[in-house]
């Protein structure tokens, strides 16, 4: 049995608002902060929360230039 092309890529169609709207989460998330894997500058230093260190992770204060446990800078 012959199915029409427009069936068979039905899925595809309907899968493109779901991409979509994933797409936006994680660009949104990205320039938000929203999680330490996606933060590039000093996290929370304006905040005034405290700094994580991307080696480590442990938790500074937002002044702090360097991690006391490993020594990477902040």
């Amino acid at each position: 049995m012959v199915v029409p092309l427009a069936v068979e890529s039905t899925w595809i169609l309907a899968s493109i608002p779901v991409v979509g709207l994933v797409l936006l989460v994680l660009i949104g998330r990205a320039f938000s902060g929203g999680g330490d894997e996606w933060s590039t500058g000093r996290r929370g230093g304006s905040g005034g929360e405290d700094v994580v260190c991307p080696r480590c992770h442990h938790r500074t204060p937002p002044d702090a230039t360097r991690c006391p446990e490993c020594g990477k800078s902040l």
